[in-house]
Formats: structure tokens, C-alpha cells, sequence
């Protein structure tokens, strides 16, 4: 942590390109696939912090390695309602120094890179995680 977040675009659902960049406010960055059980069960957990926190942090959901409609699907069955993209080449993924999924970053407002946990996380953890380097 404490590097600059990596200059990538994710690939919206409707194939739009976007800079994976924090848009004023910090960003927490979630890297997930619908063939990864610890990503389904995690992402209601996220949709939980996204409630709490949506307000102060950009949440972002992207899936990687994935068919668009299998990674729909998911999002459709866990009702999560965040911003999600495509990172369907796994490069922005491998930006992120990722390795397993799930894999989540905090970013802070200018893009810095705060922290970045692999593996699953539950509410919780994610609250504890933007606390510790955001305040409450």
C-alpha cells in the first residue's frame, strides 16, 4: 500500500470504457468471478458495507475472467446494487498484483493505493478496513 493505484479502464456490462480511478472520494475496489464461491457469499457482505459506507466511498465490483452473462447472473442472485465492470483478459486484475479471489483495494481520493486484502471479507471486516485508514 501507499503506491499510486495502477492507470487501467474497466469495461462496463454495456461495454463502455472507464478509467478505474477514484472520481474525489475514496474507492474500494472489489475483484470477484461467478466461478469463486468465497466471491458469492462475500458480495452481499459488500452490498451490506456498500449501505453503510456508499454515502463517503465509490464501490466498484469488477469481474474478472468472466462470461458477461454468468457475471450478471451473480449479481442479479446476490442483489447487489454497486457500480459493476469487466476486466475480461484479467489484466487490471493482474494490476492489482492479484493472484486469488476475491481480492479487495481501498483507494484513497487522489488514488493512492491504502490497502488490499486477498481473500473473502465480511461486513465487518470491510467496515474495520475503511475505519483504519479513512476515520469514522
Amino acid at each position: 500500500s501507499g503506491q499510486a493505484a495502477p492507470e487501467v479502464s474497466y469495461t462496463t456490462f454495456d461495454g463502455v470504457a472507464v478509467p478505474l480511478q477514484p472520481q474525489g472520494r475514496p474507492m474500494l475496489v472489489n475483484f470477484w468471478s461467478s466461478t469463486c464461491a468465497p466471491c458469492v457469499r462475500e458480495m452481499p457482505e459488500l452490498e451490506k458495507s456498500y449501505a453503510a459506507n456508499g454515502d463517503r466511498v465509490d464501490y466498484i465490483g469488477i469481474d474478472v475472467v468472466d462470461a458477461a452473462e454468468n457475471g450478471l447472473r451473480m449479481i442479479e442472485t446476490t442483489g447487489a446494487t454497486y457500480p459493476m465492470g469487466r476486466d475480461p483478459r484479467g489484466t487490471i486484475f493482474a494490476a492489482y498484483g492479484g493472484t486469488n479471489l476475491p481480492r479487495t483495494a481501498l483507494l484513497s481520493a487522489d488514488g493512492t493505493i491504502l490497502a488490499v486484502h486477498s481473500g473473502e471479507l465480511d461486513a465487518g471486516q470491510l467496515q474495520a478496513m475503511i475505519d483504519e485508514h479513512l476515520g469514522r
